[in-house]
């Protein structure tokens, strides 16, 4: 006998009875329930119907089975790559707690604090680094500067010793005529001492006996830029003077303005002084004859010949 068979009337009804809803309205003729010796269809609830599958078909229990077995490997592969991430991420902080620690920086156990003291610590090694760029750079433009100062030291000790050791009297006078250098040569030229010439008040009668000549080669080469030589006669030590070829050369600056003029005194021997000197009386005495022819013919011309005597 059934679980059915065995329940009373009253459990029949009460547990299969089912509810029945008046739809042909008052008038309806009223069907009882079937007997309850009949025996009922069960259904087993390990079925599950997909409403909205892939297939519309329906899952059963081997394959619900399945499914959640591989619901639960996925899980756990999951699960997995999980647990070697915190690994890898742990590994990575108790690394950045040795380096902190070797660095001198005291820090916590907790990963929090490592992990605020290494943000700390990375940003304090940018600002140093940003520092020393700085100073190297600096570091760099003083030693370009530094070499380039060394160069131009060296080439003007170069020029120095060119200008001092020359053999030829050189000096340097501003636009106004006052010195600035002179070399050796310049001092024996003078025959004076160096502590003497620097005693004088003007230099200007050891450049040229005729001072106005001299200041019209200085305003000639001030005016053109352009060097001029010229025979002249200087003053020396006992009040004699002596022929010299001056050589007058303006210095300029970098704008190509004339700051200072150098002067160069090369002297004259005595036997070109005096082919210069002949050669000089030579042309004044035929310059002079010519003259002369000149003034006698155009007398001449005025004079009446013996062919035409005036009346």
């Amino acid at each position: 006998m059934t679980p059915q068979q065995a329940m009373t009337p009253q459990h029949a009804l009460t547990e299969s009875e089912p509810l029945l809803m008046n739809v042909q309205g008052p008038s309806g003729h009223y069907y009882p329930p079937p007997q309850m010796g009949h025996q009922m269809l069960h259904v087993s609830s390990d079925y599950e119907y997909a409403s909205h599958g892939n297939n519309g078909g329906v899952v059963t229990p081997s394959s619900s089975r399945s499914h959640h077995s591989g619901s639960k490997r996925s899980r756990e592969d999951l699960n997995l790559k999980e647990k070697k991430r915190m690994f890898k991420l742990n590994d990575r902080i108790n690394q950045l707690k040795d380096m902190l620690d070797e660095a001198g920086v005291q820090t916590k156990k907790n990963k929090q604090s490592i992990l605020d003291n290494a943000a700390h610590y990375i940003e304090m090694l940018r600002s140093n680094l940003l520092i020393a760029k700085q100073k190297a750079e600096r570091a760099e433009k003083q030693t370009e500067v530094f070499r380039l100062q060394q160069s131009t030291c060296s080439a003007d000790k170069v020029v120095r010793g060119v200008f001092q050791k020359s053999t030829t009297p050189r000096v340097v006078m501003d636009l106004t005529l006052q010195p600035i250098t002179f070399n050796q040569a310049f001092v024996t030229h003078t025959g004076l001492s160096e502590m003497a010439l620097k005693r004088q008040k003007t230099l200007r009668p050891f450049l040229c006996a005729d001072q106005d000549k001299l200041a019209s080669i200085m305003k000639t080469v001030c005016e053109t830029n352009q060097s001029i030589s010229t025979v002249v006669k200087t003053s020396v030590e006992g009040g004699n003077d002596v022929a010299v070829t001056l050589v007058a050369a303006v210095v300029t600056d970098d704008a190509g303005e004339a700051t200072n003029v150098e002067f160069s005194l090369i002297p004259i021997k005595t036997q070109q002084l005096e082919t210069a000197t002949g050669l000089m009386r030579a042309k004044n005495e035929g310059a002079r004859d010519e003259a002369e022819m000149s003034g006698a013919e155009s007398l001449t011309d005025g004079e009446p010949s013996d062919d035409n005597p005036r009346l």
